[in-house]
């Protein structure tokens, strides 16, 4: 057996061109959905980058946060990987811990997860998410 195919995990590299990227509105683009609508700029979007967004597959995703979000991240599969591409992250890890994420930082969980999280007030954050499963970002309703 070659190297290459003992090691060989099957992804193959993509275009991540930002000329490349169909965002869609966040709320509009669950797996379930079969149609999304296009972002109306002050909610999340999400560009679907590999893999089916449907059922229990491994996919990634880009998820944009307009400057200023308050809302959850909440995701359903068995693992979820997250990276702060561009902007800050302020996460809500547990109910006592909360950390501020720049750029190049990660986390991660097991299982299914809701985390409560606020990007910075002056610009957009990207964040890159890999998961077996759903992934959903809801916008904070005034009073939460």
């Amino acid at each position: 057996m070659l190297p290459e195919e003992a090691y060989d995990s099957s992804e193959r590299p993509i275009n991540v061109d930002a000329s490349n990227l169909v965002w869609l509105d966040a709320s509009e683009a669950r797996p379930r959905d079969a149609a999304a609508a296009p972002p109306n700029g002050d909610s999340a979007q999400v560009a679907w980058l590999w893999g089916s967004p449907r059922g229990t597959a491994l996919r990634s995703a880009l998820i944009k946060l307009p400057a200023g979000f308050t809302g959850t991240l909440s995701s359903e599969g068995s693992s979820f990987r997250g990276v702060v591409i561009a902007g800050r992250l302020d996460l809500q890890i547990t109910d006592t811990d909360t950390r501020t994420l720049a750029p190049g930082s990660y986390w991660g969980t097991e299982g299914a997860s809701t985390h409560p999280m606020t990007s910075a007030a002056d610009a957009a954050t990207i964040l890159y998410v890999r998961t077996d499963g759903g992934v959903e970002v809801s916008r904070a309703t005034p009073g939460d």
